[in-house]
């Protein structure tokens, strides 16, 4: 599964939604208080992904040229540093 985002418009499972302003200030804000630089070292707080008791899942952000990725964490089951961004997004995805 794979989730795309910007300013504009969510794609998810082949379907594309528009994000509203106001839905797009609350993902900035959230992403500010993520430390871009050190996601890839964000320790997981479960492992179930390691005995397929979960889907391996992870975050990448894009700003401008730069490009971070978090560690991989079972899906729905973020580190807290990224966790309320993560679930953001996903709730997103419900349409």
């Amino acid at each position: 599964m794979e989730i795309k985002l910007d300013n504009k418009k969510i794609t998810f499972n082949d379907s594309i939604q528009n994000i509203d302003e106001k839905s797009w200030k609350k993902l900035t804000s959230l992403i500010q208080n993520v430390d871009l630089k050190n996601m890839d070292k964000l320790e997981a707080p479960s492992n179930k992904r390691f005995s397929d008791m979960a889907a391996t899942a992870y975050l990448r952000i894009k700003v401008q040229d730069a490009s971070y990725e978090s560690s991989q964490f079972d899906h729905g089951n973020a580190p807290k540093e990224i966790s309320l961004l993560v679930s953001e997004i996903l709730a997103l995805t419900e349409f």
